[in-house]
């Protein structure tokens, strides 16, 4: 019996290594545009071992050999850099626009800022998150805390960036726990801003948002101002000249 001969179309060769290359292409576009728009930080190895603590606590040999397992490991790495780069860049990109945005709406009517972040994220509270986080990470004041900064996990780092204290302190805190979960981050925070020193702070930031209000309606109501009025003002104006020579 005649072996059946075997014929090979050149032409079909050649389509299918050009679409094989073009495969090949299209995947290094998408890294190498991936790696443009977004700072990619490699996981520390805490990031590392709690990722292959749960691959292992959860594997199921009959569905995967070890060597499966370790390659799906190294996926995930892949993975999870990729989505923690883009939500921490993301934030700062974010916070950026936010910044802008306030900058362009000052000449409007007061609160008029307020009702775009409602508009924009939901809620008010959401878009002071992202612009106390953007405003703190550009206070940073070198590379490497900006860097630990931006591996913290997104929660904490927003306490840290809104909560009210010693900035040196909040310095100290990333460098030395930026790489600890988010619970573990903010009872941090709780023990080193304790809530009675935020009430203080809360009660004076309240008297100077209420005195930065009150100065707001006088500018605007100034033509209706009377002479016994203007010296009233000028006691007011002595008395905080006292406060700024402290």
């Amino acid at each position: 019996m005649s072996k059946k001969l075997k014929f090979s179309n050149p032409a079909m060769k050649k389509s299918e290594v050009a679409s094989s290359k073009k495969e090949q292409f299209n995947l290094a576009v998408n890294v190498n545009s991936f790696n443009a728009i977004f700072d990619l930080q490699k996981l520390d190895s805490a990031e590392e071992q709690r990722i292959h603590e749960i691959l292992e606590k959860n594997w199921i040999p009959d569905n995967l050999s070890q060597d499966e397992m370790e390659k799906n490991f190294g996926l995930l790495k892949t993975i999870t850099s990729e989505i923690k780069s883009i939500s921490r860049q993301g934030a700062i990109l974010i916070g950026e626009r936010v910044v802008r945005a306030r900058e362009l709406l000052k000449p409007f009517r007061d609160g008029t800022f307020t009702l775009w972040l409602e508009s924009t994220f939901g809620s008010r509270q959401s878009g002071y998150n992202m612009l106390s986080y953007y405003e703190f990470f550009v206070a940073l004041p070198s590379e490497d805390l900006k860097s630990k900064y931006k591996k913290m996990a997104q929660r904490a780092a927003y306490q840290l960036a809104s909560r009210k204290g010693d900035i040196q302190k909040k310095f100290t805190i990333i460098d030395q726990h930026y790489g600890l979960k988010s619970s573990e981050i903010i009872g941090i925070l709780q023990r080193e801003f304790s809530t009675r020193d935020l009430r203080s702070r809360k009660t004076v930031d309240g008297l100077i948002n209420r005195l930065l209000e009150t100065v707001d309606h006088l500018v605007k109501r100034r033509k209706e101002l009377s002479a016994e009025d203007l010296k009233d003002i000028k006691y007011a104006n002595g008395r905080l000249q006292e406060i700024l020579k402290r």
